[in-house]
């Protein structure tokens, strides 16, 4: 066909096509699965503060070793690098989805040397070979009839804004990871602290026997008890120190640091054990400032949004598609008749491609989609739920550790009084050694548990601020 008349037609069917028809379904976020709860279910004795949670909740701990680690952890943490790398490549994703939506090109440049033959017959032995040079290009431009390359760009921003959300999700596990791994650390400190004062409190009693043995006031079995008991209680020691050696290499792994660098940050901060002073009232909020916080919901919800507009993407395969491709070609057989009258030639039109007539096929795949769609919905409405329960949970056990903690804090103040009677008493005949073993014992029994009741209220504090969705930023 002449180009006068082929370009008008092309040049006409690209404004008519520019006018297309979208048949996909709007996007509406999706439903929670209890869209009445706006309150937290808590029991009626348990008093939140009302406002929301700090998003660097761990500087309230008191402990500049924890806020340095925390800082570290955010700067050299792979897991976090492993976040970001993913999030770069859903940008650069989104990018090239972009360039659907314009014209795309290529040039092509070929060079052949060789003898022609003649079709079904033999080659020409008396034709001397020559060279070919064929120049070409060509260009095709998707017309978005029916709303495909804007649902399929739809699904890619909200592809990174599921990596962005997740990095941020990482990021707050990582703080609360953090510490937990500090609270370990800070912990095996105290326990080995408080054994290492049981260990004085018992020699001193051992010494004790063995003084009123030699003056002929106490038995054998009396020394033999309180050495037992000595080393019983400095048996402790090892696997406490183990535990602080644990948490020194969970620490090293979070920070990507070794583990003397992560003993001098801690170091430098010239503190020991936990911080005397506990957490106080924790911050709760309401459902939707939850539901605003928790990067995984967010995430989720945007996993959804992907998933929808994919589903939608799909659907327009019931519909033709439509291209308009270009292209052309210079021929010759040296690079100086290139230019010849003859050298040139292009071809331009349009381009149908309709998979809606193999309806099965089209169906199937919308099927798979709508499924993928549902279960993103379920798992969204799975992460809020989640949510609900773990901050509900752990609030009200850091409530009950804070009771339990009040109550210890009086058992060890009575035991204190009762280790230094028993001691009295026996010392002056009144009872026997058996009291002062068993006041001991009971001593190290109370302060192990004031101090496992002092890490699970840590814990607790931890746990309330992970799942109320604090710890990230940007």
């Amino acid at each position: 066909m002449p180009l006068r008349r082929t370009l008008p037609l092309s040049c006409a069917a690209a404004v008519l096509l520019t006018a297309c028809i979208s048949v996909t379904e709007p996007y509406a976020p999706p439903q929670r699965a209890n869209p009445d709860n706006a309150a937290f279910s808590l029991d009626a004795a348990l008093s939140p503060a009302p406002q929301e949670p700090a998003h660097d909740w761990w500087g309230a701990f008191g402990d500049p070793a924890l806020e340095a680690l925390v800082e570290t952890a955010f700067a050299s943490n792979l897991d976090l690098d492993v976040a970001r790398a993913n999030l770069r490549a859903a940008r650069v994703a989104l990018g090239l989805q972009l360039t659907a939506q314009r014209p795309t090109g290529s040039l092509t440049a070929d060079g052949d040397y060789g003898q022609p033959a003649l079709a079904g017959g033999p080659v020409q032995v008396d034709v001397d070979p020559q060279s070919v040079i064929t120049l070409g290009g060509s260009t095709l431009w998707e017309i978005d009839l029916f709303g495909r390359l804007d649902a399929l760009e739809a699904a890619a921003l909200a592809d990174v804004k599921t990596q962005d959300w997740t990095r941020r999700d990482i990021q707050a596990a990582l703080a609360a990871n953090v510490a937990r791994a500090w609270l370990d650390l800070r912990t095996a400190e105290d326990a080995l602290a408080l054994t290492r004062a049981n260990i004085a409190i018992q020699d001193d009693t051992l010494r004790l026997t063995q003084i009123r043995l030699e003056e002929g006031f106490a038995t054998r079995l009396e020394t033999s008890l309180a050495a037992s008991q000595l080393r019983t209680t400095r048996a402790l020691v090892p696997p406490l120190q183990a535990d602080r050696t644990a948490a020194l290499n969970r620490l090293s792994r979070l920070t990507a640091q070794t583990v003397e660098t992560i003993e001098t940050l801690i170091d430098d901060t010239a503190a020991y054990g936990l911080p005397d002073e506990l957490p106080g009232e924790l911050p709760l909020g309401d459902v939707a400032g939850l539901i605003r916080r928790r990067a995984d919901i967010r995430a989720a919800e945007q996993a959804y949004a992907a998933a929808f507009y994919r589903t939608e993407a799909t659907r327009t395969d019931f519909f033709p598609r439509l291209s308009l491709n270009g292209r052309f070609s210079v021929v010759g057989t040296s690079v100086g008749n290139l230019t010849g009258p003859n050298s040139f030639g292009f071809g331009m039109g349009p381009q149908l491609i309709w998979e809606g007539l193999d309806r099965p096929r089209v169906q199937a795949r919308l099927d798979a989609a709508d499924a993928t769609t549902e279960a993103a919905l379920a798992t969204y409405q799975i992460a809020i739920l989640d949510a609900l329960e773990e901050t509900q949970t752990q609030f009200s056990a850091f409530s009950r550790q804070r009771e339990r903690l009040a109550l210890l804090g009086e058992a060890e103040t009575d035991v204190d009084v009762a280790v230094q009677l028993s001691r009295i008493r026996y010392e002056e005949g009144e009872d026997d050694f058996l009291t002062v073993l068993d006041a001991e014992a009971r001593l190290l029994e109370v302060s192990r548990s004031t101090l496992d009741a002092r890490r699970a209220i840590y814990t607790s504090a931890i746990s309330v601020y992970q799942a109320l969705g604090a710890g990230w930023a940007g």
